[in-house]
């Protein structure tokens, strides 16, 4: 993915999603907080929203590999720079 968000309402990334009230984020955004761009997990489950902060990443403005794996009930993300490391 090439994508440079120049403010906090910028977003792209990837999406597990189920319906409206359940779904799981991967996205590349501007954080304010950090002051560049960043790539976090959203999840929201039941309506209920949470943001792992603790996983919210800096990340340069170049492309960017993002990924998602399904293995039955059990389902991960990995991204990296250049798509093998």
């Amino acid at each position: 993915m090439e994508f440079i968000p120049e403010v906090h309402q910028h977003s792209a990334g990837l999406i597990l999603y189920y319906d409206n009230m359940n779904y799981i984020n991967l996205k590349k955004y501007y954080s304010e907080t950090l002051g560049q761009s960043a790539i976090s997990i959203i999840h929201l489950e039941n309506g209920e929203k949470t943001e792992f902060l603790n996983a919210r990443i800096p990340v340069k403005d170049r492309p960017i590999y993002l990924r998602l794996y399904i293995e039955g009930r059990k389902s991960w993300f990995e991204w990296n720079y250049d798509n093998e490391n």
